[in-house]
């Protein structure tokens, strides 16, 4: 997970100054260059900061939650990158990938914040999970509002998924976002059965 982190990292870097470099005319046309190489630098910077907010993990189990909190970020902010780089696009052929984001991502960050709270914190299982569920929930709907005020102030098209849709689509996110986190809990609650019985390692 180490090595996927930091590959990831660099990757973001040097994308981010390429973004930079070459021409924008160079890209299609939906592509706002000095906005992605901002957004690209910025993910770099969140895939680090787990190892810059908490520095000294207590033990090794610990360290572990910490790697693996630290990898689903790495993990959710590519997913979404991939999107940025036009996967988004795909609702014109029939591939939402859109909501497959709004589903996944709440999955995996339930699974990862429940483990790190519970672990890093010293938590039972029902408070780690309704902490990371608010915690998620609260980042969807800011989300969404961020969304708003990118398309107003910087010009993008974020909401409706450039359908046009802003309400059904916001809402269809919404729902995808409330399955992910349900889907997460039920998957959460499963890793600590497996981890309290000497099933995971």
């Amino acid at each position: 997970m180490k090595k996927f982190i930091n590959l990831s990292i660099t990757v973001y870097i040097l994308i981010g100054i390429l973004l930079l470099i070459i021409p924008s005319e160079t890209f299609p046309g939906f592509y706002k260059p000095s906005l992605m190489a901002s957004l690209a630098i910025v993910s770099a910077i969140f895939m680090i900061s787990p190892r810059i907010i908490f520095r000294k993990p207590k033990d090794r189990q610990s360290e572990r939650a910490l790697l693996k909190l630290q990898f689903i970020i790495t993990l959710a902010l590519i997913i979404n990158g991939l999107g940025g780089l036009g996967l988004y696009k795909l609702y014109q052929y029939g591939i939402p990938y859109d909501k497959f984001t709004h589903l996944v991502t709440p999955f995996i960050f339930i699974i990862g914040f429940s483990h790190f709270i519970r672990v890093w914190f010293r938590k039972n299982i029902t408070t780690s999970i309704f902490a990371s569920s608010v915690l998620i929930l609260f980042g969807a709907i800011a989300w969404e509002f961020l969304e708003a005020f990118s398309d107003k102030v910087i010009g993008t098209n974020l909401l409706g998924g450039g359908t046009g849709g802003i309400f059904w689509d916001t809402f269809w996110d919404s729902v995808m976002n409330v399955i992910g986190i349900t889907f997460g809990i039920f998957a959460a609650k499963r890793d600590y059965k497996k981890e309290s019985t000497g099933d995971l390692l």
